[in-house]
């Protein structure tokens, strides 16, 4: 991997979430797939700092994990995913161009918060537009989450795996956060739509 982007990732890592998810960051992308502890001995940081940091990245959809043979789990930063953090403002501009102002804020919001489920972000997007408004007058969540329907169908956003259940009937379920190419422009039912998570979706 080009030093030039490590060093671009690194100062955008900073600039975004500051020097602790930098150093995280810089190290893996450098060299390579690590557990824990070699983060740890390799950043000369806290156990605590790096966990943190790895919750950032992985929040943002800046990183995988997995098992290695000796059963513990590796880290891997997708640096082309962190160099993607240049074109949010691009990704916030078209969302305003074509859903207006609740389109611009659901994104906004998502690129802020990483993974969100669809609740919270319409939820956070009701009240910042309500606050805007005159005293008396709100925003209605309904018409929030009709945007946001439009913005997954049109693949603004997508849907992003859910964490497996306790029930312990996969030994490996921890690892296995996969979905379904088919199932990632899809609204669940009404019922469940409080239950998914999403991002916003860097094709642009």
């Amino acid at each position: 991997m080009a030093q030039s982007q490590v060093r671009l990732g690194g100062l955008l890592l900073q600039h975004q979430y500051g020097e602790i998810v930098e150093n995280v960051g810089t190290f893996l992308a450098s060299k390579g797939s690590f557990a824990l502890r070699d983060i740890t001995d390799g950043t000369k940081l806290g156990v605590n700092e790096v966990k943190k940091a790895l919750c950032v990245l992985i929040q943002h959809n800046m990183m995988d994990f997995e098992k290695n043979r000796r059963g513990l789990i590796e880290y891997t930063v997708h640096i082309n995913k962190v160099l993607l953090i240049t074109r949010y403002p691009r990704y916030i501009y078209c969302a305003k161009t074509l859903y207006g102002d609740v389109g611009e804020f659901l994104v906004e919001e998502l690129l802020s918060h990483g993974q969100m489920l669809m609740s919270q972000v319409c939820r956070r997007v009701s009240d910042r537009i309500t606050q805007a408004l005159e005293e008396g007058q709100s925003m209605d969540e309904f018409q929030v989450r009709k945007t946001f329907v439009e913005l997954v169908k049109t693949h603004f956003l997508q849907r992003v795996a859910s964490p497996p259940s306790d029930s312990g009937d996969n030994a490996d379920s921890e690892t296995e956060l996969q979905v379904m190419e088919k199932e990632m422009f899809l609204i669940p039912p009404a019922m469940d739509i409080g239950n998914c998570s999403f991002l916003v979706e860097n094709k642009f």
